[in-house]
């Protein structure tokens, strides 16, 4: 089975439909024609963020005091998780998961 991992931030309006200052970073998984957001867990700025390698640029920390390298650690260990999920799924079930399979592992 292909899948795709995809980094980015979560950029929405807060609900005074106002950009709020740091915004949330998500993995996009896209596999089997099903997608699905995973939500890291960590927050920072747009203009701190690299979109071209999808990680926070170095020598930045969130409002958290959380540096560069432990946030791009963090997504990257959630993505290995997701890969090693996916992987484990499909050869114990010799099938592609729904969403609710996926998210409740």
């Amino acid at each position: 089975m292909k899948f795709k991992i995809n980094v980015g931030l979560h950029i929405k309006p807060n609900n005074k439909g106002k950009e709020t200052e740091e915004v949330g970073i998500r993995l996009r998984v896209t596999w089997a024609g099903v997608r699905c957001d995973i939500r890291s867990g960590f927050v920072i700025s747009p203009s701190k963020w690299d979109s071209a390698n999808s990680c926070v640029k170095l020598g930045n920390k969130n409002s958290h005091g959380e540096t560069a390298g432990a946030i791009n650690r963090g997504v990257m260990s959630i993505a290995g998780l997701i890969e090693e999920v996916l992987t484990r799924f499909e050869l114990d079930n010799k099938r592609p998961p729904s969403v609710a399979e996926f998210k409740a592992l």
